[in-house]
């Protein structure tokens, strides 16, 4: 191991890492979190490529978990921690990586000796073909470092901790997302993820909750983000909320194939998930739920 590494790692923190068939990922992101900490829990969701094999050769402890949601998998990671003794711990997909300055950054903040921090929010910023995607409102702050007893509310999307603002501190470092794996994959994912989306929309609604009491384990906490643009129309409000990426938070200076992703996560993926918002809402007028329960029970504990 790099002594380099030996030097800056810190005791007090664990990573969780959740993949499956990350093969082409995996020791980019090992290699990176080794700059952090040696303690690295790998929670596999039985890949079936050769992701098992490379974790093999790899300083990391491995443990297989069904995939219901990250929120799910996460909290499953943190009630089967190996290391009973670490106060933190940081949560990364396969296919990120830390900035340089984030060890730094962070053991200089003085943050994880705070009793009066509990979770730490950092940037989390999209990386396409090798180039930063730096306009369009993309790289939003998110809460990643955690204290162990932290956990997520059951939600099928956009997880958020359980944790008091006031206990959120900020530090200026990003983790990097940028997936090698080509487009139609990210395309096939964002399928399934419109879907939860939607369902997890209209667990937010009375008249869902009360045709589909199983509804009401789901977290119904939206940010005032969402809540306002749930407020237009269907379809109408996916052209404005592009249009808003695109325009006037000048998403368009970017690259062409960073302008081709803001498109797609915008503009085609909201649509989709007004799409399945309407789908299930028609099916509900006709009393058929057929659609919308085999659904609910494919990205649930249900």
């Amino acid at each position: 191991m790099n002594s380099m590494y030996t030097k800056q790692m810190i005791d007090s923190i664990c990573a969780v890492v959740l993949c499956k068939n990350e093969s082409i990922h995996i020791r980019r992101c090992i290699d990176s979190l080794l700059s952090l900490t040696s303690k690295i829990l790998v929670v596999d969701s039985y890949s079936t490529d050769s992701t098992l094999q490379l974790l093999s050769s790899l300083p990391c402890t491995v443990a297989q978990h069904p995939f219901i949601s990250h929120s799910d998998q996460f909290n499953w990671a943190l009630d089967n921690l190996p290391w009973d003794d670490t106060p933190w711990v940081i949560r990364v997909d396969a296919d990120e990586f830390l900035s340089d300055n984030f060890v730094s950054s962070l053991l200089s903040s003085g943050y994880l000796d705070s009793p009066n921090v509990h979770a730490i929010s950092i940037k989390r910023s999209i990386v396409v073909d090798g180039s930063v995607v730096r306009f369009g409102g993309l790289s939003p702050s998110c809460i990643r470092i955690v204290r162990t007893h932290i956990r997520y509310p059951n939600e099928l999307m956009d997880e958020h901790f359980i944790v008091s603002d006031s206990l959120v501190s900020y530090l200026a470092v990003y983790i990097y997302d940028y997936s090698l794996k080509p487009f139609s994959w990210w395309i096939e994912k964002h399928f399934l993820y419109s879907k939860k989306e939607a369902i997890q929309y209209l667990a937010t609604l009375p008249t869902w909750r009360r045709a589909h009491p199983k509804l009401t384990s789901l977290s119904k906490r939206y940010t005032q983000q969402h809540l306002l643009y749930y407020r237009f129309p269907l379809f109408f409000r996916a052209f404005l909320f592009f249009l808003f990426r695109f325009f006037f938070l000048l998403g368009f200076v970017n690259r062409p194939s960073s302008c081709r992703f803001i498109f797609f996560q915008c503009l085609v993926y909201r649509f989709l998930v007004d799409f399945w918002i309407s789908i299930y809402t028609f099916d509900k007028f006709l009393g058929d739920f057929r659609s919308f329960e085999s659904d609910l029970s494919e990205f649930s504990h249900f």
